[in-house]
């Protein structure tokens, strides 16, 4: 089956069925070529609030600080 004889029927499938299909082909298309994922798509760091001691610390301080302030 040719790819323009395909998309019409992948046009008909819901957002969730066309997601579903684009993680299938993903895998089938690295496993296939035997290139790691990461080689497409590189990953990011996210920063995240969980961890941020220091941050927690400068805000803590800012926190005082404004109490004091307005005693």
């Amino acid at each position: 089956m040719s790819l323009t004889e395909l998309l019409p029927s992948v046009r008909t499938l819901s957002h969730k069925d066309k997601l579903r299909l684009l993680q299938v082909l993903v895998k089938d298309v690295t496993q296939e070529g035997d290139i790691p994922l990461s080689d497409y798509a590189p990953e990011f760091a996210i920063w995240s609030p969980y961890a941020a001691n220091e941050a927690a610390s400068v805000l803590a301080e800012a926190l005082k600080a404004d109490k004091a302030s307005r005693k």
